[in-house]
């Protein structure tokens, strides 16, 4: 559902994509794939990957329930009941609470089994806010 709401948004005449067959297809893939590699590289640095797995899980029913979230979306677009910069906005909001949801759940879990602060800030610092910062980087200067 991620992937029909990416071919939805691709086709707005405010976005210009010359392949949005093979962005529909890798997005969501690269998606999953880059915070369950993510997860298990902390796991594997710290010495811990049988932490990770609980997290893993989590992300996994946070993309689910992100699908649900997206199938919505995609219906009320395809009945032309949600404006374009609406539906933009509204799906930006949803990817970052899905990510946020994950993050805290995550979070709390590791706390909650005694994982040390330093590998939690570790993972915050590398993995989930430095990306941010890349992208935000690169969205700005393109």
């Amino acid at each position: 559902s991620f992937g029909l709401l990416l071919l939805l948004l691709f086709n707005l005449e405010t976005i210009q994509f010359s392949n949005e067959m093979a962005a529909v297809l890798l997005i969501p893939i690269m998606m999953l794939a880059y915070h369950v590699v993510c997860f298990y590289t902390v796991g594997i640095v710290a010495g811990e990957v049988s932490m990770v797995q609980i997290p893993i899980l989590m992300k996994i029913n946070g993309a689910q329930l992100l699908g649900i979230g997206c199938s919505i979306l995609a219906f009320l677009w395809s009945l032309n009941f949600v404006n374009a910069e609406i539906f933009i906005n509204a799906t930006i909001i949803l990817l970052i609470v899905e990510n946020l949801l994950r993050v805290l759940r995550s979070f709390i879990y590791v706390l909650t089994i005694g994982v040390p602060w330093y590998y939690i800030i570790m993972y915050l610092c590398t993995l989930e806010i430095l990306p941010l910062f890349v992208i935000y980087f690169l969205v700005v200067a393109a």
